[in-house]
């Protein structure tokens, strides 16, 4: 851990403490044509990034926020995160795409272009592999408190116990209403995996469809997914984010039904 590693923040956070949060599944959402591909092969698989130029299977911490404008229509993953197949390798606080490509529209808060050196010196979170059950916790705890509030983007951080000057730089993104161009995608937590998920029923707990498009998978999805959920197609003309926060209202009720919104 450098000095001036993000880490630094949580240092004060207690195991104890943030394991006492429910641990939240993983997310990883893609658009129904690319879906078609996952079910045939029944894998999620890891990626070329041309931002980190190597490959990396992304998902986000219990949120299910990212979906591009030119996708048809959005579905959403949500894996188990105790799978013993997955690979995590590190965490970021925040979406990274969104800090290199430049999603901060705020000119004060711009400074220096943010480069992928300083994502990975300054922002990320090198963790082993028990150590992600216990740090994504803390990033919760630390920066929102608890579970709700983090599925609410309810930030609670006080700027005295901040000890770096980008984890100050992440509460003014967040803040400052004009700052990033995606709240949603800026108050999450990102997770790298590096080696490809097979999927099934032990580690797919749950799963939104498009409501129209979800016969054509239904051979498939009935066995390979726990739970299965809907969104109505029509809200697709409204735009991607419409979708992404009916989604995310989806999943939150879905937590409460099981009792994990701690």
């Amino acid at each position: 851990m450098g000095v001036f590693s993000f880490d630094k923040n949580i240092e004060k956070v207690s195991d104890s403490v943030a394991m006492a949060l429910d641990l939240l599944p993983l997310t990883h959402n893609s658009d129904i044509n690319t879906c078609q591909h996952i079910l045939d092969s029944g894998k999620l698989i890891p990626h070329e990034c041309e931002i980190f130029g190597e490959k990396i299977l992304y998902f986000f911490y219990g949120q299910p926020v990212y979906a591009k404008e030119d996708w048809s229509y959005p579905v959403f993953f949500f894996i188990k995160p105790q799978d013993e197949s997955l690979n995590i390798k590190s965490i970021y606080p925040i979406d990274t795409g969104g800090l290199i490509y430049d999603y901060i529209k705020d000119k004060n808060l711009k400074g220096p272009k943010i480069t992928v050196k300083d994502v990975k010196k300054f922002l990320e979170c090198k963790i082993n592999e028990t150590e992600y059950h216990i740090v994504s916790r803390k990033l919760v705890s630390f920066f929102f408190g608890n579970n709700e509030n983090y599925l609410s983007g309810k930030l609670v951080a006080n700027e005295e116990d901040l000890v770096t000057l980008f984890a100050e730089k992440y509460m003014d993104l967040n803040t400052i209403e004009s700052a990033f161009i995606d709240k949603n995608r800026s108050k999450s937590i990102e997770v790298h995996n590096s080696t490809e998920l097979t999927l099934d029923k032990s580690n797919v707990e749950y799963v939104i469809f498009p409501e129209e498009k979800l016969k054509f998978f239904k051979p498939v999805s009935d066995t390979m997914f726990a739970k299965i959920d809907t969104y109505p197609t029509s809200i697709r003309e409204l735009g991607i984010s419409r979708i992404i926060e009916y989604a995310k209202d989806k999943f939150k009720d879905y937590l409460i039904k099981k009792n994990e919104i701690v």
